[in-house]
């Protein structure tokens, strides 16, 4: 009986930055005499990987690695080499994380495919709680909630955060309008613009609360608070869904109802909200005119 021949491993990963954790995970794997680094094509569609300003280009990063590790060969993945590496004498090795799953969707499942548990970032497998409809009503297209929330997508706009542009509009319990806001820098909009923000440089999920900016569900319901205006019984739309921060501010806020454009929950803001009885009801949007103000980037020659 001839003896079954072991796969040839290689690695497919995202590399945007170089740290102790890819090293680890190359270190990990040295049988595997090849790297793929995943490509810019690949991950375009990716809409929040354009918030990593660390991110390298791929080729630096292949550059970098050539020179620093043991691998005879390193390569940048690309939708047009995908077919030359899904082969059945292959084992491809990447990291239990997002992007990986999300590219190995391309292939055809001809090599063994195995994600090694590791951790080199905060992704979305991580931190995200995808807010789904319950049982009841929880999705909305009714007109007064659709006019609602096309406010909150016009204070969005006048927002000065490079990276989330969030807008929000609190009602009472006649529809009547509260206020409407959007995410502020402080003590000026200017702040971040001149001294950046102390946010940018954290991981994805953590330190949430170091940012020179006020959330706008966090600004309306302080301005009610100044003014006296109660919020029992009030409704609150937000073009993203809000931070834990956030959520736990509105769960005690009064405000009995939630309603969303787009978004998912960040660690244990949706439990709080449900626990403190707020209803969740995810804005279904009936046209394209609602969309998030593209993100504001400084100093770019027009």
């Amino acid at each position: 009986m001839a003896k079954k021949l072991a796969l040839r491993k290689i690695i497919v990963a995202y590399v945007p930055v170089i740290h102790r954790g890819y090293q680890r995970f190359f270190e990990a794997n040295a049988d595997a005499q090849t790297l793929y680094i995943i490509g810019s094509d690949l991950i375009r569609g990716v809409d929040y990987l354009r918030k990593d300003l660390r991110a390298l280009d791929p080729r630096v990063a292949a550059n970098i690695i050539r020179k620093t590790t043991g691998f005879k060969e390193v390569n940048i993945l690309t939708k047009s080499k995908l077919k030359a590496i899904d082969s059945k004498d292959l084992e491809i090795i990447l990291p239990d994380e997002d992007i990986s799953h999300a590219v190995a969707a391309y292939f055809k499942k001809a090599a063994k495919l195995t994600y090694y548990p590791v951790f080199l970032r905060w992704d979305r497998q991580l931190v995200e709680d995808v807010v789904k409809p319950g049982k009841d009503e929880l999705v909305s297209t009714k007109k007064v909630d659709q006019e609602a929330m096309h406010l909150a997508f016009t204070a969005a706009a006048g927002s000065a955060d490079i990276w989330r542009r969030v807008g929000a509009v609190l009602l009472d319990k006649k529809d009547r309008k509260l206020g409407m806001a959007s995410n502020q820098g402080e003590p000026s909009s200017h702040s971040p613009w001149v001294g950046g923000d102390p946010r940018n440089v954290n991981k994805r999920g953590v330190d949430i609360e170091l940012s020179v900016f006020t959330h706008a569900e966090a600004l309306l319901i302080a301005q009610a608070a100044k003014k006296g205006t109660r919020l029992q019984g009030a409704k609150l739309y937000v073009t993203t869904f809000p931070c834990p921060v956030c959520a736990k501010l509105i769960a005690h806020s009064g405000i009995q109802k939630l309603y969303y454009a787009s978004g998912y929950a960040v660690l244990d803001g949706k439990q709080v909200l449900e626990h403190y009885g707020v209803k969740l009801v995810k804005v279904q949007l009936s046209h394209s005119g609602f969309e998030h103000p593209d993100s504001l980037v400084p100093y770019k020659k027009s």
